[in-house]
């Protein structure tokens, strides 16, 4: 039964509206796959087709830190770990395809894109038969608004024009719109050991750097992140939440031996490169600490090493 505080989920550009759009796009680039495969096209055309699958982390993504998130703050039981992590499996499996496809067997790879195949449309059956309709009838308005208004942040897969929804709260923001606007006194000044600023211009500095940062504080919630959050998108929601809510369960072990390490003392930085969005980034992770040594908490960095593409 649909709650009775949030609007139908059939409604133009409501959440679980958006992601059943995304999936029947999906399905028809599976179902185009397949084709190719039966008629045993060549290993290049086939990866013309995958690459054009690339948008489902964007779809996932939306899905795994959004709508599976909230369920899981929300007390909702259900085998959400389970789906993220295999968002998190065919998301590599994918990446394999690519980068194999033009070195292996014809005959293999067709049989192992036909298998990637048969689990994506497993996992469009879980999301609809299982994960939308629970979201539809656990969630409330305020969920879905608060889910609505970071939907952006993550993109959309393959749809060209994306309905707004009817129902989207005023602010951007319902619950965190103090975030976006900073404090009502922009003249207030923050006395710095090497200097003064207005908190206006604090805000300026932080929105310029070229890089996107985060800061978890010293009990492990999230504290603050850049506003711009383009290669690692940070829903507003996940403020004032354990950043150990923010990973798939298969991470979160590597996230909590991050923060152990920073905070012990036994490192400062830990860094290592990725891909992000399809743009190769430096990650570091450093501990903050007081004048005493005490720590403060830990600061991400995300920065392209790339020159930035041309729009």
């Amino acid at each position: 039964m649909t709650n009775v505080n949030s609007p139908c989920t059939g409604e133009a550009g409501h959440p679980l509206q958006i992601l059943m759009l995304e999936n029947e796009q999906l399905k028809k680039r599976l179902d185009a796959l397949e084709e190719m495969i039966r008629q045993q096209s060549d290993a290049v055309g086939i990866k013309e087709m995958l690459e054009d699958l690339s948008p489902l982390r964007s779809h996932d993504d939306k899905k795994d830190e959004l709508v599976i998130v909230r369920l899981k703050r929300n007390g909702i039981e259900g085998p959400w770990d389970d789906l993220w992590n295999e968002d998190g499996e065919l998301s590599r499996r994918l990446r394999t395809l690519r980068m194999t496809a033009d070195s292996e067997v014809p005959s293999a790879f067709r049989s192992f894109t036909m298998d990637f195949v048969k689990q994506l449309r497993e996992m469009i059956r879980k999301e609809e038969t299982l994960l939308y309709p629970r979201a539809e009838e656990a969630l409330s308005l305020s969920d879905w608004q608060c889910i609505y208004s970071d939907f952006s942040k993550f993109g959309y897969a393959w749809l060209k024009d994306v309905p707004v929804w009817a129902h989207a709260a005023k602010e951007e923001n319902p619950l965190y719109v103090t975030c976006q606007d900073g404090s009502q006194d922009e003249a207030a000044e923050i006395h710095l050991p090497s200097g003064t600023l207005t908190l206006k211009q604090l805000e300026g500095i932080l929105r310029t750097l070229p890089m996107e940062l985060t800061f978890i504080d010293a009990n492990e919630v999230n504290r603050y992140f850049s506003e711009n959050t383009e290669l690692v998108p940070r829903p507003l929601g996940s403020l004032g939440e354990e950043v150990y809510d923010c990973h798939p369960q298969r991470v979160r072990e590597i996230v909590r031996s991050v923060i152990e390490k920073l905070k012990s003392g036994e490192q400062d930085m830990i860094s290592f490169p990725a891909e992000k969005r399809g743009r190769k980034v430096m990650i570091q992770y450093l501990a903050v600490r007081d004048r005493d040594g005490g720590y403060l908490g830990l600061l991400e960095t995300v920065q392209e090493v790339e020159q930035p593409r041309i729009r």
